[in-house]
């Protein structure tokens, strides 16, 4: 009877081709696709880019899954009626890399089901005996599919049906690229990597406490959520290393195959948030209220469009309209009105039709734009390397299991102000006790560039360096640089390749931030050694051609030169000639000012901007003017003609104050006596 309900309802839906256009009310980047109503259980973009839905449709024919497909414009089409038990509690599925399959995992009040079906027949293909499955997913070419029961987990080929592997005593996570490896979470908080075929563990790491794991497609960089806090680890030879800290981060993300993207909504703030684990926080939006699925995110395989699914509508965004939203909505403000409380709904559909049909050419204008840019931020970024000298704030916790230390850094934000940060560096057990008496005499150096924004700067390769022993502990847990994906070993062949190459600034940035138990540390202290000496030759050669009207340029080079340099001896007899030259221009105004009989604004510049000294804010130092028996002459001509002015204006007080001034060396000395003493005679009466 069912089978013909199926067969009834199905007829109806082609008979009728149903369709509908979800109504585009413009809000934010969401209007530059589409939303529309509905609740779906999950969806998937297939290889050409179509997005391909499964929702769960109870009517009184029956229970089905209907598989549907919207395009681009958010026309939504029925495609295939799946037939499932009317006595439905709960639904979790999954497409399979093609979206021609689908595996189902059902409750019912007595009875669970996994069942895998044809997208394009709704016909059941076969049915797994199992109990209770908790994680599951298709293998990366779709022949087989791994999930979680209980303790273990398996493998099953999907062709003829049968088991293949067990994974005894670990949870199934998810499956590398080639899908020959497969991520699991065993005892202990061990995270596997298991051989998919044979169960054999290729690696084993720990990490406790997270909310949810992801993985880089290469298995190379591991997410872990900590609400509020995303951290990002590397693999190292003995275990997961952090290299990433984002915060504000409420909800657990949703991950793009290489995190190029990652999309965290916090609903109780009807917020969405999309960052780059390049550029940080990228798109902010509001969001209506919903109740989050148990699979709410689905990201395009290609990374260029994203999917929201919710308990009201389906959400459907593009990337990179996302990426260039804030530059947009600045420069087509008709188009990107963020107040719309007095236009109808029409006014604002109108507005978002008018956004899709020119997104081609915003695009086209602003990749353009941003390849301009890049080019500038890439060139800006490697004249800008310096080491920067970090202040140790403090030390915490020593785990003697761990053999890692807490500690407390004030890292720069920029060139005048830090930011501290917790920490945690490796220190042998055998050296913890000198570490912990001694720490306020160790140095702490590291290397930054100005950020990809150009408003502040990034840290990395900070070092913490012990003089007692001759020490130096690598702090690779600190990190604002962008994280590579890369492997060490990979990190290691690239910077290897560029060494060889010449090209100094991309060697040192490849060379940094390497586990302390990395085998080749010896190699790459002895590269870097001598990239970073290389490196400062060549731009030493720049800063010299360089005008001498280009202050600040210069002094923001001569600041990134370390006192370890070959020639730093002829940095602070440079920074002296620009900061002369400095105080020489201020002199000369002075003078104009007094030329053109303007004393009073001229005594105000002199004491503010020459005898106050001059303050270097990339170097931190803060220079006296020499040249003070030349100012004498100046100052007595201003206190002269200023106090002879107040006399004339009847303010004595003032004529008192500046004529107490004049030297002997005046040739005004005698006649600024005579004012002083009427001055006074005046004040009296």
């Amino acid at each position: 009877m069912k089978t013909f309900k199926l067969l009834v309802l199905f007829a109806i839906s082609l008979l009728f081709y149903t369709y509908s256009y979800s109504q585009t009310v413009f809000e934010d980047a969401t209007a530059l696709n589409f939303k529309a109503d509905g609740t779906f259980t999950t969806a998937a973009f297939t290889s050409a880019g179509e997005l391909i839905t499964a929702k769960v449709n109870k009517s009184s024919l029956g229970t089905y899954l209907e598989i549907g497909k919207f395009d681009d414009k958010g026309t939504y089409t029925k495609r295939a009626m799946i037939e499932l038990s009317d006595d439905l509690i709960d639904l979790r599925a999954k497409f399979n890399k093609n979206v021609d399959k689908i595996m189902m995992f059902s409750k019912m009040p007595d009875d669970r089901s996994f069942q895998l079906a044809d997208v394009l027949t709704g016909e059941i293909i076969g049915d797994i005996e199992t109990g209770d499955v908790g994680n599951f997913d298709f293998t990366p070419d779709g022949t087989a599919i791994a999930f979680s029961s209980g303790a273990n987990s398996y493998l099953f080929e999907l062709a003829e049906f049968t088991p293949v592997m067990t994974y005894k005593e670990n949870t199934f996570l998810s499956f590398s690229r080639d899908g020959k490896i497969v991520y699991c979470k065993g005892k202990n908080d061990a995270i596997n990597y298991l051989d998919t075929k044979t169960g054999i563990p290729n690696k084993t790491y720990t990490l406790k406490d997270y909310k949810s794991i992801d993985f880089e497609f290469n298995g190379e960089l591991i997410a872990c959520a900590y609400p509020p806090y995303l951290r990002f680890f590397k693999l190292s030879t003995s275990g997961a290393v952090e290299v990433k800290n984002y915060e504000n981060l409420f909800t657990v993300p949703s991950y793009s195959t290489n995190f190029e993207y990652i999309v965290s909504d916090d609903n109780s703030a009807g917020k969405r948030n999309v960052y780059s684990l390049k550029e940080g926080l990228i798109y902010e939006a509001k969001i209506e209220s919903y109740t989050p699925g148990k699979e709410r995110i689905i990201i395009s395989p290609d990374d260029t469009r994203m999917v929201l699914l919710t308990d009201k509508k389906i959400f459907y965004y593009d990337f990179e309209m996302i990426k260039y939203f804030s530059k947009m909505s600045k420069r087509f403000a008709d188009l990107y009105q963020t107040n719309d409380q007095f236009q109808t709904d029409q006014d604002l559909i109108s507005r978002g039709e008018r956004v899709k049909s020119r997104k081609s050419d915003l695009l086209t204008v602003f990749k353009d734009e941003m390849k301009i840019n890049e080019i500038t931020v890439t060139n800006t970024q490697r004249n800008s390397l310096g080491v920067v000298d970090i202040k140790l704030v403090g030390v915490g916790f020593y785990d003697p299991n761990t053999e890692m230390y807490d500690v407390t850094l004030a890292i720069p934000v920029n060139y005048t102000t830090s930011k501290n940060v917790t920490a945690k560096v490796k220190v042998p057990k055998i050296q913890a006790e000198i570490f912990s008496n001694n720490w306020q005499k160790f140095k702490v150096s590291g290397l930054r560039i100005i950020n990809d924004n150009l408003n502040g700067v990034y840290i990395f390769n900070v070092q913490i360096i012990n003089d007692i022993n001759s020490t130096v502990y690598r702090c690779i847990i600190h990190r604002t640089l962008p994280v590579h994906t890369a492997s060490f070993d990979d990190k290691y062949n690239l910077a290897t390749k560029h060494y060889e190459m010449r090209d100094w600034y991309s060697a040192i940035i490849y060379m940094s931030d390497f586990p302390d138990d990395f085998l080749k540390n010896s190699v790459i202290d002895v590269m870097m050694k001598n990239a970073i000496g290389n490196y400062f030759d060549e731009k030493w050669r720049t800063v010299n051609s360089l005008s001498s009207n280009n202050v600040n340029q210069i002094l923001i080079y001569l600041s990134d030169f370390p006192p370890t340099w070959s020639q730093y001896q002829d940095i602070e007899s440079y920074r002296k000639r620009v900061v002369n030259s400095v105080f020489d221009a201020r002199v000369q105004k002075v003078r104009d000012a007094i030329a053109d009989k303007s004393y009073t604004e001229a005594l105000d510049y002199l004491n503010n901007y020459v005898l106050k000294g001059l303050k270097d804010i990339y170097s931190g130092n803060v220079y006296e003017f020499e040249g003070t028996k030349e100012i004498i002459p100046i100052q007595n001509k201003m206190y002269f003609e200023i106090g002879k002015r107040s006399i004339e204006g009847g303010n004595y007080d003032r004529a008192i104050e500046m004529l107490k001034l004049v030297t002997e060396e005046s040739p005004d000395y005698s006649e600024a006596q005579k004012l002083l003493s009427e001055a006074q005679n005046n004040a009296k009466k």
